[in-house]
């Protein structure tokens, strides 16, 4: 006879978290009460019939439910619905609350905005120790261009897909050294991005200084011009009370006298024209991005962020 080891349940959760998964929410409807809850049990098991199962255990509220329901909806999470995984996992609340749906086979709710979803028929069910899994032959099938959320090591990831050779790489100021050099790879983005931002502002009448200093207004009003300077002059901006006169004149914002010097605040046309900047200035990046690049772009973001709190720490 052959022995075996125990094996501790939190060393086995651990190890199949190396595992790479999608993120799924099934839903279903039985006796007229929905159900939700997020899995990542989910797998395909035949195309002829188009098949997939996934499991649930017994523990959960809501087993009575899929046990005896007769349809599933398994919905395959896109990228940004994080919150909505973490809501169907969460106990004791009206899931559906304040969340878009619409019905779909055997009246199951489906989530809007996922990467695919699988109608589905309840085939069979069988015991899986302290699971049940169910097989659902799909009745029909949506499938969106949406980059899928994962999970990996019992956290959230994005995927993020190898890339080909970039056609672009045979111009020269992205070869040898440059390619690999993230200093320079990011002044060059930035520099092609503000050089067309800087144009937009100087049809407008207002300097990149101008521009740095509604900026900052735009997330605390009632600075003083000392306190901009000092927010603004990592980026080689420099305010004053001057700076901020001229923009008085303009009609971007009032100044008032203070115990601690003249304070800014902004007025109507102040806070239109940097929201107007704001948004030209977004749509210039989502054009010179790649198209479906939101993984990386989210990415990218939290790298530079983290590098920038660093950088600003030493």
């Amino acid at each position: 006879m052959t022995s075996t080891t125990p094996v501790d349940p939190k060393d086995l959760r651990s190890a199949l978290g190396s595992f790479t998964t999608g993120v799924t929410v099934v839903t279903t409807r039985n006796d007229g009460q929905d159900a939700g809850v997020t899995v990542n049990s989910f797998n395909s098991v035949s195309l002829d019939p188009p098949m997939v199962l996934w499991s649930l255990a017994k523990s959960a509220g809501s087993f009575p439910t899929y046990h005896s329901a007769e349809h599933f909806a398994v919905h395959i999470l896109a990228a940004d619905q994080e919150p909505l995984s973490q809501r169907f996992a969460t106990k004791g609340i009206d899931k559906f609350a304040e969340v878009d749906f619409h019905r779909g086979v055997g009246e199951v709710p489906i989530l809007d905005g996922c990467s695919a979803v699988f109608h589905c028929k309840t085939v069979y069910r069988y015991e899986g120790g302290d699971h049940e899994i169910y097989v659902g032959q799909v009745e029909k099938l949506e499938h969106f261009d949406r980059k899928p959320l994962v999970f990996h090591g019992g956290k959230y990831a994005l995927a993020v897909p190898k890339k080909k050779p970039d056609p672009l790489a045979d111009d020269a100021r992205t070869r040898g050294f440059s390619a690999n050099s993230l200093t320079y790879l990011m002044g060059l983005v930035y520099f092609q991005l503000m050089q067309r931002a800087t144009a937009q502002l100087a049809d407008r009448g207002i300097t990149e200084a101008e521009m740095a200093a509604l900026n900052i207004l735009a997330i605390d009003d009632g600075r003083t011009a000392e306190e901009i300077d000092a927010m603004v002059r990592i980026s080689g901006y420099r305010i004053d009370n001057d700076v901020l006169q001229h923009m008085a004149d303009k009609k971007l914002l009032a100044l008032a006298e203070s115990a601690d010097g003249v304070r800014a605040k902004l007025l109507d046309a102040g806070r239109e024209l940097q929201l107007e900047q704001v948004a030209f200035i977004q749509a210039l990046e989502d054009d010179a991005l790649p198209e479906g690049a939101y993984a990386e772009t989210v990415l990218a973001k939290e790298l530079l962020k983290t590098t920038a709190r660093k950088l600003l720490k030493s």
